[in-house]
C-alpha cells in the first residue's frame, strides 16, 4: 500500500479533474455566461441520480472485501483504477452545480454558515494527519492490538490539538502581520495626502 498510495501518479486523475473544474468555474464567472451552463431539469435529475449511484457503488462495493471474501482480479483492477477518478468526477459535478445555483438542498446544506469553521478545521486536519500518523507508527516499540477505536481516538485527539495550536499560532502571526501592514498602508496613504 505504501508503494502505491503515496505516489502522485495514483492521484493524477483526481488532480486533473480538480484543475479542469477550477478553470471551468473561473471561466464562467460572469452571470450571463453562467446561464448557458445552467442545465435543464432533466439533465440535473440524471446527473444527481448517476452521482448518487456512483458514489454509493464506490462506497459499498468493497463491503464484501472487508468481510473477507476475495474479489475477482478483474474487478479489483477496475475498481482500483477507476474509483478515485469517478469519485472526483461526482464531487466535481456537485461543486459545479452548486456554484451555478442549481444545487438546491445540497447547496443550502453546504453553504450553511456554521459549517465554515468546521471546514477550515477539517482541511487543517487533512494537512496534519500524515505527520500524526507517522509519528504514532514511529513511536510504537511493542506489538499492539490494532482496533479502530485505538487508531481513531489517539490520532483524532492529537490531530485536533495540533490543528487548534497551528490555527491559533498562524492566526496570531499572520493576523498581526496583516494589522501591521494595513496600519503601514493607511499611514502611507495619509502621509501622501498631506504632502500633496
Amino acid at each position: 500500500m505504501l508503494d502505491f498510495y503515496i505516489k502522485p501518479y495514483s492521484h493524477i486523475g483526481s488532480y486533473c479533474i480538480g484543475l479542469f473544474l477550477a478553470l471551468l468555474i473561473k471561466s464562467v464567472k460572469d452571470k450571463k455566461e453562467r446561464k448557458q451552463y445552467l442545465m435543464q431539469k432533466k439533465f440535473l435529475i440524471i446527473g444527481w441520480i448517476s452521482t448518487a449511484i456512483t458514489l454509493s457503488t464506490i462506497l459499498f462495493a468493497i463491503y464484501p472485501w472487508n468481510k473477507g471474501s476475495e474479489p475477482h482480479p478483474l474487478v479489483s483492477i477496475i475498481y482500483g483504477s477507476l474509483h478515485r477518478t469517478l469519485w472526483s468526477l461526482c464531487l466535481a459535478f456537485i461543486i459545479f452545480v452548486c456554484v451555478n445555483g442549481s444545487g438546491g438542498l445540497v447547496n443550502s446544506i453546504l453553504s450553511w454558515s456554521p459549517l465554515i469553521p468546521l471546514s477550515r478545521l477539517t482541511y487543517s486536519v487533512y494537512l496534519i494527519h500524515p505527520i500524526v500518523h507517522w509519528m504514532k507508527l514511529g513511536t510504537i516499540r511493542e506489538r499492539i492490538h490494532v482496533s479502530h477505536y485505538d487508531g481513531v481516538s489517539y490520532s483524532l485527539v492529537l490531530q485536533l490539538i495540533l490543528v487548534q495550536f497551528l490555527n491559533f499560532s498562524l492566526f496570531i502571526t499572520f493576523g498581526n502581520l496583516k494589522m501591521i501592514f494595513l496600519f503601514f498602508l493607511n499611514s502611507c496613504t495619509h502621509l501622501s495626502q498631506l504632502l500633496y
